[in-house]
């Protein structure tokens, strides 16, 4: 039986949980997970017309649905090729700003072969933004201010997070996400 949108999901709701709130990749997300306030959203086999107008949509529900505090769009078809996800990455970042919503959303990305630019593949940081499917992650821009705005060392977060990925080691990012992609 192939793999249900369900599993998908499943498997980037227990990334968010174990990962980016249980290694505090995101200081912020703890509060949005208890909320229930993130929408998870999997789309399959879009071309690039099927991206801009599915990104758009999911902004037009964040402006009308406020209980909605961010969405994760999750496009399986695209965990093998890190270039065609970052290919449609750019696409959605086209669709906030042709659509005049920059400054009110902001387009964050992860994929399981996430590479920062300048970063050796293996570098234990690239898991700040390795998860178990390509997944685009649509904020408001409001929040993240206020956020940032009330941690009181909200700039150190990158560092950290380079700093807590690298202890931790390779094999055992490795292992987080395999597990993730596994089950």
């Amino acid at each position: 039986m192939s793999p249900q949108p369900a599993d998908y999901i499943r498997r980037t709701q227990r990334w968010v949980d174990d990962i980016i709130v249980g290694l505090n990749v995101c200081p912020f997300a703890q509060r949005e997970v208890s909320r229930n306030s993130i929408r998870y959203q999997v789309a399959f086999d879009l071309d690039d017309n099927a991206v801009y107008d599915w990104v758009m949509a999911e902004l037009e529900l964040l402006v009308t649905s406020p209980k909605i505090e961010t969405t994760l769009l999750i496009l399986p078809q695209l965990d093998v090729s890190f270039e065609a996800f970052l290919n449609q990455a750019g696409l959605a970042q086209q669709v906030i700003y042709t659509n005049g919503l920059q400054g009110e959303f902001q387009l964050a990305n992860f994929h399981p072969h996430y590479v920062f630019e300048g970063a050796a593949e293996e570098d234990p940081a690239n898991y700040t933004n390795r998860a178990p499917h390509a997944t685009l992650h649509l904020l408001r821009e409001a929040s993240v201010a206020r956020a940032v705005k009330a941690h009181k060392r909200a700039d150190d977060i990158p560092e950290h997070n380079i700093a807590r990925l690298r202890e931790l080691g390779l094999n055992t990012m490795q292992g987080y996400l395999r597990r993730l992609i596994d089950e």
